[in-house]
């Protein structure tokens, strides 16, 4: 199997409980939770009906972090989601003891579903940003662990997928993503046939749970407390139920119930699908996380297409099934058989020594404690080698499966998909940097005389860049927006640089607190720059602000890479990797590579999707000014909630109102909202400098909206076509760590005053203040100081009134007009 039997089998004792062989009766409610114990009970149906507290039974799996749980009724399996020791893992009670399905996923790893028709697992990895497959064995014992058999079928343009439900009858996936750009989709079995069902009113979006009967999907959005669904094509969506303050964790559809576990009330509560009221509760859990029932009507099994395929690795059901090899593997022996091929290399890391280029499963930073020596060395590949190389600089073209590198003066490329090298150019100095830049197409790279070159795919001869520099090096390429970073090293003065691809004038921008920076890298996600510098690690913002330092232990350091949030950095044979954000502690980890990758000089990232997957959103968003989704093979763009999609069908619009409207915050999405009063219609406010409106009013006598930006913790106003704005107050304090908030706001039109509720960092107390927008708020009055603090308030100007109401009571008084 590749890793040690120790590793792979637990000790019966782990669940001692259910190693009598019995296995669980069926319609058993499993939940678990985060401090790896499992609640269990027979008789759901009876639970349901009755409403009589279950007899349930506990078991602790030691050592674990469960995040989900999965059955597989036919072979009586249990899978989990482990984050404790990044695994996938199978716990069937005939052999009295859990194994490894699958090691090497992140430590965010999300939630588990199982195609029971085709017998294979899938796991949303939030962490490593995909959605893995790997393929189950009746007798779990012959699964195997390390990776060999894993099939990554989704990736691109994923942020931080989390929940995953499958139809296998359908031949349907489901996924939801909550990052950057949350939404729910649907693929085939294997990625392909990609659609977004869901992409608007979206907050958190997380477990997901798949109704084969109705074909409805449900989901919990835990930013906004609620429950939703829609039919699997996208259609019929609505709010099944909301829970203000509710912390929703998994969720199960059964019959007409849904099932959610509750965490924050520590509780598992089940809900009517279709009215969405209340019809039972379990209290008494600690933090449950998943819920899921062992039940054969949630399974119906017929005699699988995949049962006489004979796969090697992965059999897909259907009409006509078929036989998928893992990444890392081509089919052979028609079709039924795989064979590892140094072509199909997907996600790696690409660690160059003097004389080889090894490639490194980028998954083997979670999954090296459960390999061996042996499984390790099979696992690089080291695709150059060759003793007369010095090999000192690395880039990847991961489109075209090309990396290229610098020995000795020449520049030289390796494709992976033909397995053969070219000298691109020869030069006469020494190159210092060596970058590409994917959206053009451009390798670029530096020499210590002044120089920096570039070189056109397809294209013999080098173009110069720049000319008149003083020493470059260690090239950095942001490819959105055409410009190339370096270091310059100009009279013992060492500074960082940066201009366009096209050679515009060189600006500096950082020139102290720099020793001998090197291995200058740009990241596209956090949009900063990093690099070493003696025993640091250093980043920055791509202006040269918002420093972070990380402490090393090296100062030969060799290499510096970016894979999603983790930053991995090299150290003679050994890779260590930990959060990119240097602001954030957080643990190291260290593994050693294997003998044949030892005195390393540099470390890049592969991240090639399968071509079956590969969507045009993942170059400068599709073109699209907000959301690109996928769409087949090709991506259509869309708009969020409010905005309409242009006649370019790219850019998105808003159609605001001059009167006749309302004005609506939504906080969880940061957006402002116009609601037209006689067409009801919803058109989104255009805010100006990425604010987040909590609190809003309007002022009718200058027609522009006032607001609270909690981003910023002030109290700003603008247009309302949003062309500029301005800070009326900040609620900033000096020397307080957290800034006061606005619980409301109010404008007296008679006197063109602005009454607001500010409250404490500490919610203990608060003032109603009222200020001048004529002065723009340089002068302030506090009309009354309040314990507890006020939330909402109204004028009557007219009575000379203020009222305000908090949690416990309404109150009023006589304020004096300020004038």
């Amino acid at each position: 199997m590749g890793v040690c039997l120790a590793c792979v089998l637990f000790s019966s004792f782990i669940l001692n409980q259910l190693s009598q062989g019995q296995g669980f009766e069926d319609n058993t409610t499993l939940i678990v939770n985060q401090t790896s114990i499992l609640t269990y009970f027979s008789g759901t149906r009876e639970w349901l009906a009755a409403d009589e507290l279950p007899q349930f039974s506990r078991s602790d799996f030691q050592f674990h972090e469960l995040e989900s749980v999965a059955v597989h009724f036919a072979w009586k399996y249990l899978l989990f989601s482990d984050r404790a020791r990044k695994t996938i893992f199978v716990y069937p009670a005939t052999i009295g003891g859990g194994v490894y399905a699958h090691v090497g996923t992140s430590p965010s790893v999300g939630h588990v579903t199982v195609d029971w028709l085709s017998n294979n697992v899938y796991w949303a990895d939030t962490g490593l940003g995909w959605i893995g497959l790997q393929p189950l064995r009746k007798d779990p014992r012959k699964t195997s662990t390390n990776g060999a058999s894993i099939k990554v079928v989704v990736s691109s343009s994923l942020d931080k997928p989390y929940g995953v439900a499958v139809l296998p009858h359908s031949r349907r996936l489901f996924w939801t993503d909550h990052g950057s750009q949350p939404k729910v989709e649907s693929s085939d079995l294997l990625g392909r046939d990609r659609r977004t069902l869901v992409w608007q009113g979206l907050s958190r979006p997380t477990s997901l749970s798949a109704d084969h009967v109705q074909h409805k999907l449900y989901w919990v959005d835990e930013g906004k407390g609620t429950v939703e669904s829609c039919n699997v094509t996208g259609e019929g969506r609505r709010i099944v139920l909301a829970v203000h303050g509710s912390h929703f964790g998994g969720l199960q559809v059964f019959e007409e119930f849904i099932m959610v576990s509750e965490r924050k009330r520590n509780e598992l509560k089940v809900y009517r699908k279709k009215e969405g009221t209340e019809a039972r509760s379990l209290p008494d859990l600690f933090n449950p996380v998943d819920v899921a029932i062992f039940s054969s009507a949630l399974q119906p099994r017929e005699n699988s297409t995949c049962d006489s395929m004979n796969c090697e690795h992965i059999c897909i059901h259907g009409d006509a099934p078929s036989c998928v090899c893992a990444n890392g593997y081509i089919s052979s022996d028609g079709g039924t058989k795989c064979a590892g091929s140094v072509k199909t290399i997907w996600k790696s890391m690409i660690v160059s020594t003097r004389t080889k280029i090894c490639t490194v499963p980028i998954n083997m930073l979670f999954s090296h404690p459960y390999l061996d020596n042996r499984t390790k060395n099979k696992s690089v590949i080291c695709v150059v080698d060759n003793s007369s190389l010095n090999i000192r600089h690395l880039a990847v073209d991961s489109h075209n499966a090309t990396v290229f590198y610098v020995t000795g003066h020449a520049i030289r490329s390796y494709t992976i998909h033909s397995e053969t090298e070219e000298e691109l150019h020869s030069s006469l100095g020494d190159i210092s940097g060596l970058a590409y830049d994917w959206a053009g197409g451009r390798l670029f790279w530096s020499l210590t005389n002044g120089s920096i070159y570039s070189l056109t795919q397809g294209h013999s001869e080098p173009t110069v860049v720049y000319n008149s520099l003083h020493s470059p090096s260690d090239l950095a390429v942001d490819s959105r927006r055409s410009v190339l970073y370096w270091v310059e090293n100009a009279d013992a003065v060492v500074s960082f640089q940066f201009g366009t691809i096209n050679g515009t004038l060189p600006i500096n921008i950082l020139n102290s607190g720099l020793k001998t920076p090197r291995n200058l890298l740009y990241d596209q996600k956090t949009d900063r720059l990093y690099w070493l510098d003696l025993n640091y690690i250093v980043s920055v913002d791509k202006n040269g602000g918002d420093i972070h330092r990380y402490t090393i232990l090296s100062t030969q350091t060799a290499g510096l890479a970016v894979f999603r949030d983790y930053l991995i950095w090299l150290d003679d044979n050994n890779i260590t990797f930990r959060d990119a954000d240097l602001g954030v502690d957080d643990d190291t980890v260290t593994f050693v590579l294997p003998n044949k990758t030892h005195d390393v000089t540099d470390i890049v990232i592969y991240d090639a999707a399968d071509s079956s997957e590969q969507h045009s959103c993942e170059l400068d968003n599709g073109g699209c000014s907000q959301l690109c989704l996928a769409q087949g093979q090709g991506h259509m763009c869309q708009c969020h909630f409010g905005f309409q999609l242009g006649k370019d069908n790219t850019s998105c619009i808003t159609d605001y109102a001059a009167s006749d409207f309302f004005l609506v915050a939504d906080k969880l999405l940061g957006q402002l909202y116009q609601v037209k009063r006689s067409t009801k219609s919803v058109s989104a406010a255009i805010l100006p400098d990425g604010s987040i409106p909590e609190v809003v009013t309007f002022n009718p006598n200058t027609r522009e909206i006032i607001w609270y930006d909690s981003r910023v913790a002030a109290i700003k106003l603008s247009s309302l076509n949003g062309s500029s704005a301005n800070v009326v107050r900040t609620l900033k304090v000096a020397n307080q760590a957290q800034p006061n908030t606005v619980g409301s706001l109010c404008v007296d039109q008679s006197t063109n005053n602005l009454f607001f509720t500010e409250i404490s960092a500490d919610n203990s107390q608060g003032w109603i203040r009222v200020i001048s927008l004529e002065r723009r708020g340089d002068v302030m009055r506090t009309l009354n100081r309040t314990i507890p603090p006020p939330r909402y308030l109204a004028i009557a100007p007219n009575a000379g009134c203020v009222g305000h109401f908090h949690s416990y009571f309404i109150s009023s008084f006589i304020y004096v007009p300020f004038i």
